[in-house]
């Protein structure tokens, strides 16, 4: 299995830069159902830890990988549903990730420290 050695404070801050507290939204596609909770811009900071959001480029599913500031771990960022490695970040679109029709903003559903 690949893993990626990064200092984590530099992936999540490279993704976010705002310290106001963590917002997550609710997106659902019109056509097919798919939805997920997630922050706008695909990533976050917590009080203790931090969030970020990828999508594999072989299956198309997106997952969350979550972490704790302030250690420099070992995460896999291979995808958990078929194991690639071939992985990007990912934020909400206007795009559904599984079927490629248009992704709904539903709001706000929580917020998070």
């Amino acid at each position: 299995m690949e893993c990626m050695v990064i200092t984590m404070e530099v992936m999540i801050l490279s993704l976010w830069e705002n310290s106001e507290m963590a917002e997550l939204k609710l997106y659902k596609c019109k056509e097919c159902g798919w939805n997920i909770e997630a922050p706008v811009e695909g990533a976050d900071i917590l009080m203790d830890g931090g969030m970020a959001y990828f999508i594999c480029n072989n299956c198309c599913n997106v997952y969350r990988r979550t972490f704790k500031l302030g250690y420099e771990d070992e995460i896999s960022m291979n995808c958990p549903k078929c194991k690639s490695h071939n992985t990007d970040n990912w934020k909400p679109g206007k795009i559904c990730p599984e079927c490629g029709g248009e992704l709904e903003d539903l709001g706000v559903s929580c917020w998070e420290d």
